[in-house]
């Protein structure tokens, strides 16, 4: 029995980019606006290069996000052209945060493959390469951002042999539909596109069982603890307000908050630490009889808007959505 389910990091396209329980969301959103800048002073310059990229055109970019960005309508805070599978970008910062590195060429795709890293002061290289149809991405800098790839390249081997049958039912579907084709629901087709996917998935749950790989990542980041173990932390403390959310009754899993309080003592200044209390305190105020907290968001016509204003002195019901 595992102690509990660490979350993996959405490593490749057919997984996609994670959905978002909405309390977190607004929990974010409103850290970020509160949220102190304070685990280093002075500015710095980011430097971020990577190659391998022959794959993508030339003229196509490389974008960076914030984490916890919605690509759709925030600005990438950096941006750079790949030339010959190449790019090179910087950007100043004032604090180590998460940021996220994603192709322009994707978010139009709308496959989400993103690169999550640390904005220390080491310049950071990505060696891109594309097995199976499956993106990976190897990292020379600092010692966080190589930490945080060992867990991401780990798993994305350990997938290899699920990923190696997904390309080749993917060669067939394509091959017989089109690109974006599938066949017509109650087809012959369909129903072996279907058989082939159960399997797919099932292989994947047991090359898990098989390598052990939630208990050696629970492991290795409760006793060789550093930024990007406080990472995943946060992440599965995300995916616990996220369960809370759904279920008011439940309780954030107690070992989480005890790994995330050990982690609190070795980086108490840290935007990650920050982020979280705030997250962890929102979520409280966010609890069914508590009054709402006031936020904005933006609207399809990429305006934004303020609850308080749309809804001064009326009762409100908000449909929270997604397509």
């Amino acid at each position: 029995m595992k102690k509990a389910q660490i979350l993996r990091e959405n490593s490749d396209s057919r997984r996609g980019h994670a959905a978002v329980a909405f309390v977190v969301g607004v929990a974010a959103l409103l850290v970020a606006l509160a949220a102190p800048s304070c685990d280093r002073t002075g500015v710095h310059t980011v430097k971020i290069s990577g190659s391998g990229l022959d794959f993508y055109p030339d003229s196509a970019r490389m974008l960076v996000f914030p984490y916890d960005a919605d690509f759709r309508f925030d600005a990438p805070v950096a941006s750079a052209v790949i030339v010959d599978g190449a790019f090179s970008l910087s950007f100043p910062d004032s604090v180590t945060r998460v940021y996220e590195l994603v192709a322009e060429e994707d978010i139009q795709r709308r496959s989400f493959m993103t690169y999550t890293f640390f904005s220390d002061d080491e310049p950071l290289h990505f060696t891109f390469s594309r097995k199976y149809g499956v993106q990976r991405a190897e990292v020379a800098g600092s010692l966080d951002n190589e930490e945080l790839y060992l867990y991401r390249n780990r798993w994305q081997t350990l997938c290899e042999p699920a990923d190696s049958l997904e390309f080749e039912v993917d060669r067939w579907r394509i091959s017989k539909y089109g690109t974006d084709g599938y066949p017509e629901r109650g087809s012959v087709d369909a129903a072996r596109l279907r058989a082939e996917y159960e399997v797919i998935s099932q292989m994947l749950d047991s090359l898990e069982e098989a390598s052990n790989y939630e208990e050696w990542l629970y492991d290795r980041i409760t006793h060789h603890k550093t930024l990007a173990g406080l990472f995943r932390v946060a992440q599965a403390l995300d995916r616990e307000l996220m369960l809370v959310d759904r279920n008011p009754g439940r309780q954030i899993d107690t070992v989480w908050l005890g790994l995330y309080a050990d982690y609190r003592t070795l980086y108490p200044d840290s935007w990650l630490v920050h982020r979280t209390d705030g997250l962890l305190a929102t979520a409280e105020r966010l609890r069914p009889g508590q009054p709402f907290p006031d936020f904005s968001a933006p609207s399809m016509d990429g305006n934004r808007y303020r609850l308080s204003e749309l809804v001064e002195g009326q009762i409100a019901v908000l449909d929270c959505w997604a397509s």
